[in-house]
């Protein structure tokens, strides 16, 4: 009777019973955190992708993990007007009218747009055994990257028979900020917009922004941005900003200067076809609109830089922009 009331071995019978039990909560555990971990890698992936692709929305020619890019590497004048959407146009002006174009990994990435060529730039630096969704959303006063992110889910090979292969799914979404733009724009519209509402026909104004449309790549409309003679561009020039040419007394260089496009705010805008390299002649053409500036005869001077035709090389040397930009003349190249 001794024997059977006592308690030897009685431990070893509960932890036999008990331990089982630990271990697999404890495998559990350590199972879900690798799900956690994993589901937590997804999403922050989808996320730093859309934050970069927002950041570097401005210039598709910028490096994808520095953000660099090279000098004179841009994307166009214009192409937040005529560019940043599916058809080119400017739809996403128009009431209900708001765009959306998407880009799937699965059915590889094509860059027929530019949109799409920014969104591919993103997808293309996707680690192997992830895809997705990338999507660009453009309407009138806001403009976001979506990414939505599928990666396979690491199960060890003993829980396939009772998990599957299964996938882990992540998404984030980034808003495109540009506060440079946002001021300038705002600033253009304070300034042309009574203009254009009481001056210029619907039609009318139509028609001038197709001035500016221009395509990425080489094409008809890049080919009527080249001109053969200086006349050519003078009138063109002056058929965009709606100014006529005149002409100013000078007294420290020469004793007059001809202005190829006055417009109605008094800026005066200038025409120059082919390159130019800071030629006596130009440099003193400069000092008579310096002096012009200084003198109050004109608010402002724009010289604009065209392509001629049938020659590649355009635009001004780096020591002809920083001797105008330094006295005050903007410059406004339309090579691209």
């Amino acid at each position: 009777m001794k024997l059977l009331r006592s308690a030897q071995g009685s431990f070893t019978v509960e932890a036999s019973l008990v331990f089982p039990v630990i271990l697999l909560l404890t495998v559990i555990l350590i199972f879900l955190s690798l799900l956690v971990y994993q589901k937590s890698a997804v999403t922050l992936l989808a996320d730093r992708m859309a934050q970069r692709s927002a950041s570097q929305w401005d210039n598709s020619n910028r490096l994808y993990h520095s953000g660099e890019f090279l000098p004179g590497r841009y994307d166009g004048l214009y192409w937040r007007n005529v560019q940043d959407d599916e058809d080119g146009q400017f739809q996403f002006l128009i009431p209900g009218s708001s765009r959306e174009i998407q880009l799937d990994t699965k059915e590889g990435v094509q860059a027929d747009t530019l949109p799409q060529k920014k969104l591919g730039k993103s997808a293309a630096n996707l680690p192997a055994g992830v895809h997705g969704r990338f999507s660009y959303h453009n309407g009138l006063f806001s403009r976001s990257v979506s990414v939505h992110l599928y990666s396979k889910m690491a199960n060890p090979g003993i829980l396939e028979p009772w998990f599957g292969q299964g996938a882990f799914s992540g998404e984030a979404k980034a808003y495109i900020t540009e506060p440079v733009e946002f001021i300038r724009s705002v600033d253009l519209v304070r300034t042309y917009m009574p203009y254009i509402q009481h001056y210029v026909k619907r039609s009318k104004l139509q028609q001038i922004m197709n001035r500016f449309a221009s395509k990425p790549s080489a094409g008809p409309q890049e080919a009527a941005m080249a001109f053969r003679t200086h006349a050519d561009a003078k009138q063109f020039l002056q058929n965009t900003v709606g100014g006529k040419g005149t002409s100013f007394s000078t007294v420290h260089t020469g004793e007059w200067r001809m202005i190829d496009a006055l417009d109605t705010d008094q800026v005066a805008h200038q025409a120059y076809i082919g390159y130019q390299g800071g030629s006596k002649a130009l440099k003193d053409q400069l000092e008579k609109d310096a002096e012009l500036l200084a003198d109050g005869k004109v608010k402002g001077v724009v010289w604009h830089f065209f392509k001629k035709d049938g020659i590649a090389k355009a635009g001004l040397s780096p020591s002809l922009q920083k001797l105008l930009e330094s006295r005050g003349i903007i410059v406004v190249l339309h090579t691209n």
